[in-house]
């Protein structure tokens, strides 16, 4: 049910630290049946009001004293579309679209959230959940909890311990034990808060659950006369009109002052501020509540040289001061870690100790701590006044060439990270795809499954005529790579030849989006992230992570067919980037604030991998950059796909899967309102790609039939017009006659527990 892995490290491309999917590579037992387990749940008839006995928090008791404002929610959730989907010894139950929340060995239970806008200077007392109806569900559940860490290398494999936790799955009482919570932020325009309601809560002890299937949510709050959600003490003398100020040391006040006038042609007020007027006006800001460089018994902190924490406290004063700029939206920090300190270096301690040391600029972007982007914040991370002149240049040069002719075009580019037969970096890459991030938009797909995860082909999609890349592969801080396919460096991308047509570089890839590698020395002297600015191609900016990045695919299999509920941590991250383009943002600053907003709102922060991946999480590039409006186009049906008339089933470790006999018509009908399909049939043992077929479809719908001379196991992908796939997994079995009746049963010769290393 759930996927996770990161990148390599440059010193451990060995021992890659993976959150593995919910019992992806546990070895099981095969059993063959003739029917599905996936079905929907049986409900006691009728709707409770007493929520309350069960013990739920709802936060009804909150009573504001006196007049307040009150805005309201009402959430319901139909029973008829949940489902429940066996993955090995336990249940996924399925709350229709609704995400995942929890940690590792709790539950795996959904959440859904609300974003309630109030005025800026609005005070929230509290937030209510009244007037609940609750069903019970009738049946005992095994509900699966999220797997516990496990390290693989990069050629290697090992086989997860799925560890429930001991506390929560002993408890009698309800998990999570709340129906409702809350956060509060705010930007220089509004006061938010993110409501989260929990409409499935689980008694792990006696295997009982029950879903709140309506509600009322409250929240109560008064109108303040003044802004103080966001706004610290400030010591400035000046009030800025400027939308957008660019942070920079003096030596490099010229080249920022050249940003400026090309932001202010763009209509967009730009001031440059010293970094040194910042430190003579300004004290320090307090203390961000996370352990890091504030405490300097910690392991490695005398690795880190150079850092200006007294400087980085006093710029997030500075940009706390909401009076001195109340119109500002964007923060472009001039400079690299040397010359513009990270806004605070945090440890956390789960990995190696350059890992756990981990700079973020998250403060600036939320000067007040509490993790909600106030401003858009990007990076240039530049070293020199040569660099920096290269950088203001490629800048100007790529607005005056930007179109929708060439932006319009989008390369994935993804494989067959760590050999298994759910092709990650594929995976990862085309669910973009199939949730229509790129509808109107040009896509190529850089697949191994294709013949097109080469050096050279990525290497062509980097020098340029190209306005987005995804790419999903393992980093080392100064490359990307695939074992056996691709390896692509720091070196490559500056012997790139000029083109002003770059892309926005959005990548998963481990630690290459370092920006502090004057500061904490590593094997690399530069990072891939800052060799994209510096080539004179490859990109107009990198999106992507400072440090190892995890990434995580909740799915299953329905009768074989890959059903992909959510994309976490930093998979997570950098699909709402994607998404916050579809939807509308229109600067670079804006797709990345947008994407931080929906990720703090959908996750758990007791998760501390949700806090590294916002914390490590970083542009490298000009906030204030407008990107071409999506155009719309033609979009299909992602296909559905099913197996016509199996023999039976087979227990998978994410569900059941078709099976058929050797040498008999194997059929998969597929459905979808595209006039053609594009048919791709993969043998997942051997790691090849063994037909490929193009098809129309008739009244939206195709067959594809072929027959297997041997045993093994297939994933039969279909593509419609658009690039969505729809993905099947299929066993194919040899015969074996029972002598003693006429009837024939198969053997399992293949492995469906990815236990051999394949490729």
């Amino acid at each position: 049910m759930k996927k996770i892995f990161r990148g390599t490290d440059a010193s451990i491309i060995i021992g890659v630290l993976i959150l593995i999917a919910l019992l992806t590579l546990l070895p099981v037992s095969a059993s063959y049946r003739a029917d599905s387990d996936t079905a929907f749940i049986a409900f006691t008839p009728h709707e409770v009001e007493d929520l309350a006995t069960l013990g739920i928090e709802t936060l009804s008791d909150c009573l504001p004293n006196g007049n307040s404002d009150v805005k309201t929610i009402r959430v319901r959730i139909d029973p008829a579309a949940c489902t429940i989907h066996k993955i090995h010894d336990y249940v996924y139950l399925r709350v229709g679209e609704l995400k995942s929340f929890t940690k590792p060995g709790k539950p795996c239970l959904p959440m859904q959230t609300h974003i309630v806008k109030l005025p800026k200077n609005a005070d929230v007392i509290c937030v209510a959940l009244n007037d609940a109806r609750y069903r019970m569900i009738n049946k005992e559940l095994d509900i699966a909890p999220v797997p516990q860490p496990a390290r693989w290398s990069e050629n290697t494999r090992v086989t997860p311990e799925l560890v429930p936790n001991e506390k929560v799955y002993g408890r009698d009482t309800y998990f999570p034990g709340r129906a409702v919570s809350y956060d509060v932020g705010c930007d220089n325009e509004y006061t938010y808060v993110f409501v989260r309601f929990y409409p499935l809560q689980y008694q792990p002890l006696k295997k009982k659950a029950v879903l709140i299937t309506d509600a009322v949510i409250t929240v109560y709050y008064k109108n303040g006369l003044n802004f103080k959600c966001c706004s610290l003490e400030g010591t400035g003398d000046n009030s800025r009109d400027a939308k957008d100020i660019i942070l920079t040391p003096p030596e490099l006040y010229e080249q920022a002052q050249r940003l400026k006038e090309f932001h202010d042609n763009r209509g967009i007020s730009t001031e440059v501020v010293n970094t040194t007027w910042i430190y003579a006006h300004y004290v320090n800001a307090s203390d961000p509540p996370y352990g890091g460089y504030k405490n300097h018994s910690l392991a490695g902190w005398d690795n880190i040289k150079g850092y200006n924490y007294s400087l980085a406290k006093r710029l997030v004063a500075f940009l706390g001061d909401v009076k001195e700029h109340p119109n500002l939206r964007y923060v472009t920090l001039f400079g690299n870690a040397r010359l513009v300190p990270p806004s605070y270096y945090s440890y956390i301690d789960y990995d190696i100790t350059y890992n756990n040391w981990i700079p973020t600029d998250i403060f600036y972007a939320s000067p007040d701590h509490d993790l909600f982007p106030q401003y858009m914040v990007g990076r240039l991370p530049v070293n020199t006044q040569e660099e920096a002149e290269h950088v203001v240049q490629k800048i100007t040069d790529w607005d005056e060439h930007v179109s929708w002719d060439w932006f319009r075009n989008v390369d994935l580019v993804g494989g067959q990270l760590f050999f298994t037969h759910y092709y990650y970096g594929e995976l990862i890459t085309t669910d973009t795809i199939n949730r229509n991030f790129f509808n109107g938009m040009n896509i190529t797909k850089l697949f191994k499954t294709d013949g097109t995860l080469t050096k050279s082909d990525v290497a062509y999609a980097l020098s340029g005529d190209t306005g987005m890349i995804y790419i999903i592969s393992f980093g080392d801080g100064e490359s990307i790579h695939e074992s056996y396919y691709f390896e692509l460096g720091v070196n490559d991308l500056l012997a790139l030849p000029p083109n002003p047509k770059t892309p926005v570089v959005v990548s998963l890839a481990c630690s290459n989006g370092a920006f502090d590698t004057h500061l904490y020395k590593k094997d690399f002297a530069l990072s891939f992230g800052e060799a994209v600015l510096l080539s004179n191609a490859s990109g107009i900016a990198y999106i992507g992570g400072a440090r190892d990045t995890y990434a995580l695919s909740t799915f299953y299999l329905d009768n074989g067919y890959l059903v992909l509920t959510k994309e976490t941590y930093m998979g997570g991250m950098l699909a709402n980037v994607f998404e916050a383009y579809h939807n509308g943002s229109d600067t670079l600053g804006a797709i990345t604030k947008t994407a931080i907003m929906k990720f703090v709102t959908e996750n758990d922060f007791s998760d501390e991998m949700n806090i590294v991946t916002l914390f490590e999480f970083v542009l490298l590039g000009d906030p204030a950059l407008e990107l071409p409006a999506q155009q719309p186009g033609y979009s299909y049906q992602q296909p559905e796909s099913t197996a016509v008339d199996p023999v039976g089933y087979v227990a998978d470790t994410d569900g059941e899967i078709p099976w058929y006999n050797t040498n008999t018509s194997i059929t998969i009908h597929t459905t979808t309102d595209s006039p053609t399909v594009y048919t791709k049939r993969i043998d997942t043992v051997a790691g090849t790609t063994v037909e490929r077929l193009v098809n129309k479809t008739v009244g939206g719908a195709f067959n594809y039939t072929f027959t297997s001379t041997i045993a093994t196991e297939y994933l039969v992908r279909t593509a419609s017009e658009d690039g969505k796939e729809g993905w099947l997994y299929l066993n194919v079995l040899l015969p074996v006659r029972n002598r003693n009746t006429s009837e024939s049963f198969a053997t399992n010769n293949v492995s469906n527990n990815n236990s051999c290393v394949f490729g």
